[in-house]
């Protein structure tokens, strides 16, 4: 049962996500304009990578698609999960694979409720990662801030079909 302030910390708590979302350059919360939009997909063949589609594993809905990864360098491995911190300070230059960070799309509005969560499919309510908006650390050992972290496990990678009508056999037909 909700007290007579509940109206007053929902509006605290969204005050408090939208200066968050300012901090971390995210207007996720101010603007909508440039959002991912799972309409938006398509399964057009193009030879763009940007046009990887990641779906529910459960109920094949289109969760985002490449162009919204969190690109971020590996880190410094298992030494940055030391007590003792890192010790090697050059950083690299190659782009981590380990785990998949994107920025906030469109439909995890209405799950970002509060400062960190579970990130739910938006069709059947899968549970499909986390977020935590004061970061989380990468298996690469880097820290991701703010962190939307989506378990491979959880969604399906569909590349677009590449077919050439060139060489086409239909059925029935000898070449």
């Amino acid at each position: 049962m909700a007290g007579p302030y509940a109206w007053y910390e929902r509006e605290e708590n969204h005050s408090i996500l939208c200066k968050l979302s300012i901090i971390f350059n995210c207007t996720f919360f101010i603007l909508d304009a440039g959002m991912f939009l799972p309409g938006d997909l398509t399964d057009t063949p193009t030879a763009n990578d940007s046009d990887i589609i990641f779906r529910c594993k459960k109920c094949r809905q289109p969760l985002f698609n490449r162009s919204c990864f969190y690109k971020h360098t590996v880190g410094p491995g298992e030494a940055a999960f030391d007590w003792r911190g890192a010790s090697n300070t050059e950083k690299s230059t190659e782009i981590c694979d380990k785990s998949i960070f994107i920025h906030p799309v469109q439909w995890m509005k209405q799950s970002i409720i509060d400062t960190e969560g579970k990130l739910s499919c938006p069709k059947c309510s899968a549970k499909v990662g986390s977020y935590v908006w004061h970061g989380e650390q990468c298996p690469c050992g880097e820290w991701v801030i703010p962190a939307f972290h989506i378990q491979t496990s959880k969604v399906d990678e569909c590349k677009p079909i590449q077919t050439d009508i060139r060489n086409r056999v239909e059925p029935g037909q000898t070449t």
